[in-house]
């Protein structure tokens, strides 16, 4: 189960993406929330600060305009993704775009990609 400061991250991250902070409001709150998390302590919430605070590096440095910054931002993959039910066949979600493994029937680990927000068939 994820915790409080991955679902954190990703709530604030929404807001940003939702045009409801700006990329600075966004910067100031990311920015002393996750400088000393390190991978040993919160594996899910330094990659996702990391992912973000490279895109944001990104940009800053003329790459990328705004528009992309959010696009890039938006295709991150979600470590909070919180699972409603899985079977055998099908994995009900709540989160973001990406791909996931999950353990399936009888302690298989299945492979699934998410494309959108709702319903995805396991591959494999």
């Amino acid at each position: 189960m994820p915790d409080s400061l991955t679902k954190a991250i990703e709530a604030r991250l929404e807001r940003y993406l939702h045009r409801e902070d700006s990329l600075a409001e966004f910067e100031a709150w990311l920015v002393p929330e996750t400088w000393d998390v390190s991978p040993q302590s919160d594996r899910a919430a330094h990659e996702l600060a990391t992912a973000i605070t490279l895109r944001i590096a990104e940009f800053t440095n003329g790459d990328w305009t705004e528009e992309d910054l959010r696009d890039a931002l938006a295709d991150l993959p979600r470590p909070a993704l919180t699972p409603l039910l899985l079977s055998t066949e099908t994995f009900m979600y709540s989160g973001g775009k990406g791909e996931y493994t999950v353990l399936g029937s009888q302690n298989h680990l299945a492979k699934f990609a998410v494309v959108g927000n709702g319903r995805s068939e396991v591959v494999a």
